[in-house]
């Protein structure tokens, strides 16, 4: 979703409404000039006529110059779209990517986050677009590749993105992430445990409840090779293959499951939990400048207080947004320690 200033409004050449992406080249130009030029023809004397005045009329001078001042007019605005928006490095300059982690389908991730990208549209004075990626990991190297200029990513990603990419803390969610295992009420799971031989379906296997939900499994003496995990994509996709019995047991975010309908949630049964961490980090790439980093942090940790901020976390999980201290930080090395028994 593009979040952009409207432009005004014109026609195009063909070689420009045909390309996807305006190329910084003089042959656009000279093609558009060269389209625009030619109605001026007509207004030329013809040689072999022996009827055709030497001069042009009046109405044929001042049609000249109205088609003069078109064609200024027109190269102008073309010269300005390609050089200021085609241009990738002054288009990097004029647009602000929110990359948020795909635990939800894409669809429902642009409808919640959409008020906060407006927001930081606002505070930062330039256009914000929603990004995400297919799956984890994509968004994880995409992160790392600092494609996103601000990013919101789970607690197992913080840390890589902090030390690797040099991402800069920003703010955390309020709420503690955990993740819950989820059974059908009439299922033939009743503890984790039975979990042995079974198909556990995730939305990733680098999710963060993935990761808890692997650590409760070994308490519980359940190797992991023992269990089946079944990437699902998301959330909500993880838990779509527990209804059509593709799998015996979803393991998702408390949160979300929580935010389910009660007549839903009243058709399973939780056979366990995992560890609590801190919730979803916000940060922002090195590129970002000191009164931005200022601007967007004064922005997050006062957004509960503004009317769309109130609106805004009535759509998810996350309460409110808070500073990040290095208690915080310390708290999320518990994904060091369960990357070292994967």
């Amino acid at each position: 979703m593009w979040l952009q200033p409207a432009h005004s409004s014109f026609t195009l050449p063909s070689c420009l409404q045909e390309s996807k992406t305006l190329q910084a080249t003089g042959a656009c130009v000279g093609c558009y000039a060269a389209s625009t030029v030619s109605p001026l023809q007509k207004f030329k004397p013809e040689e072999d006529a022996a009827d055709q005045s030497d001069e042009p009329s009046d109405i044929e001078v001042e049609t000249m110059k109205r088609e003069q001042l078109a064609l200024g007019m027109y190269l102008i605005i073309a010269g300005l779209l390609l050089f200021g928006y085609a241009n990738p490095v002054i288009a990097a300059k004029k647009l602000t990517e929110l990359g948020i982690f795909p635990y939800l389908q894409t669809r429902s991730l642009v409808r919640i986050h959409t008020p906060l990208a407006n927001s930081v549209a606002e505070s930062l004075r330039t256009p914000v677009t929603i990004a995400t990626a297919p799956d984890f990991v994509t968004f994880r190297n995409r992160a790392l590749a600092n494609e996103y200029d601000i990013v919101m990513v789970p607690p197992n990603m913080t840390q890589k993105l902090i030390r690797k990419a040099r991402y800069k803390p920003l703010a955390v969610s309020a709420n503690r992430l955990r993740g819950v295992f989820i059974a059908k009420k009439n299922g033939v799971v009743s503890a984790l445990a039975e979990l042995r031989q079974r198909t556990v379906a995730v939305p990733s296997r680098i999710a963060a409840v993935t990761l808890l939900g692997k650590a409760v499994l070994r308490e519980a003496h359940v190797d992991d090779d023992a269990v089946d995990l079944q990437q699902a994509g998301s959330h909500m996709n993880a838990l779509a293959l527990l209804d059509v019995g593709d799998v015996d047991v979803a393991l998702i975010a408390e949160g979300i499951f929580r935010g389910l309908p009660r007549e839903r949630r009243s058709t399973y049964r939780t056979v366990g939990v995992t560890e609590s961490v801190p919730g979803i980090f916000i940060l922002a790439s090195e590129r970002t400048k000191p009164d931005e980093i200022t601007a967007l942090k004064k922005l997050l940790t006062t957004y509960d207080e503004t009317v769309d901020g109130v609106r805004y976390f009535a759509t998810n999980a996350f309460k409110r947004f808070i500073p990040i201290s290095k208690d915080v930080l310390n708290s999320i090395s518990v994904f060091d320690s369960i990357h070292k028994g994967n």
